[in-house]
């Protein structure tokens, strides 16, 4: 029986790697959120916030994507901006095992769900709430959560991510934007700073941060969730017509 189990187990979070974990949204899903500020100023041809970016870690074998994009990913930016430590890293696991209630982390969550938890309950840092890529079993405790509301963001918005310079607009502010895209085909073998162009056979949904751009490639630098070894040290590019053709809503936190 206990052999059992474990195939299952396996085999669950053998699905959660192709799946990688996020529930597709729509605008029309977004029409009650509100919109980003704009930048005010002439946008640069180049921006790069990755130095400031918490270092890009594994998923692993998981459907956690989101909360590695919202949590670990901007959360901690946004942070980091209001004056916590530049080095406070936020953990995804506390996000996702509230929301998925999944201890075999095969569930896929959203982001808007996600920044909710965030914005109204907070998350602890990663040192105090360790991701567990093969149980996301564990849930706060009752002093845990209380100290979890000292990490909380102010707000989040959303608009059309298709819309190139929007997305470049809120990286002038020096702002990530949070998007999920069906994964296509090349995304797990993009390397070193190829720009990625193919849409391929689409997958299914995955959540990733836009970082930065650069007109002269004519693509967005993307932080994922893939671990070191991926595209540029866990960076790589998406041509500016492959992401107008595959993203929907970007979502930022204020």
């Amino acid at each position: 029986m206990r052999f059992l189990l474990v195939c299952i187990a396996v085999l669950a979070r053998s699905a959660a790697a192709f799946a990688q974990g996020a529930i597709l949204e729509t605008p029309d899903d977004l029409r009650a959120a509100p919109s980003p500020e704009g930048f005010r100023g002439q946008i640069p041809a180049r921006v790069d916030l990755s130095p400031k970016m918490p270092p890009p870690r594994s998923q692993g074998l998981t459907s956690t994507c989101v909360s590695w994009g919202a949590t670990y990913a901007a959360a901690s930016l946004a942070l980091r901006a209001r004056g916590f430590s530049s080095e406070l890293t936020l953990s995804p696991s506390f996000t996702y095992n509230q929301i998925s209630r999944d201890e075999w982390c095969a569930t896929g969550t959203k982001i808007s769900a996600t920044l909710d938890l965030l914005r109204d309950s907070g998350a602890l840092p990663i040192g105090e709430f360790a991701f567990d890529g093969a149980w996301c079993g564990r849930l706060p405790t009752k002093s845990e959560l209380e100290r979890a509301r000292e990490f909380r963001i102010k707000s989040w918005t959303a608009f059309d991510a298709s819309s190139l310079d929007r997305v470049k607009e809120q990286l002038a502010r020096g702002v990530p934007v949070i998007f999920n895209i069906s994964t296509p085909t090349k995304l797990s073998s993009l390397q070193g700073d190829a720009v990625l162009t193919d849409d391929g056979v689409q997958g299914q949904g995955h959540t990733m941060v836009v970082v930065g751009y650069d007109d002269a490639k004519g693509a967005f630098l993307i932080q994922n969730s893939s671990g070191q070894s991926w595209a540029s040290k866990g960076y790589g590019w998406f041509g500016y017509e492959f992401f107008r053709r595959n993203v929907g809503p970007g979502f930022v936190i204020e």
